[in-house]
């Protein structure tokens, strides 16, 4: 998702400012047209690396949390399981007060 953004938006950003350039230097339009066309390729390629790290690294964080969230809930679960299981031993262990 984020490859194809960031690549689609540097490469019209780039287009953009290489006709703005050429326009204001005075090249000819095929000069201009030219160096857009080559500038919006490389800032494809460019912008496509860049969402490809962002899109590594968001996954990698996605990952790690569900980790941890992971891991929490088996510690809670487990805190409670031991927790439910002390509270029946004792009530089991223990003489019911009313029949005394």
């Amino acid at each position: 998702m984020f490859v194809r953004l960031i690549a689609g938006i540097l490469s019209l950003i780039g287009f953009s400012v290489a006709i703005i350039v050429g326009l204001w230097i005075g090249n000819p339009f095929e000069t201009i047209l030219s160096r857009a066309w080559l500038t919006l390729v490389m800032f494809f390629i460019l912008g496509a690396f860049a969402g490809a790290i962002v899109q590594a690294v968001i996954d990698e964080h996605r990952l790690q949390k569900m980790m941890e969230l992971q891991q929490q809930y088996a510690e809670q679960s487990e805190t409670e399981n031991d927790e439910q299981n002390n509270n029946a031993s004792n009530e089991i262990g223990q003489p019911n007060s009313a029949t005394n």
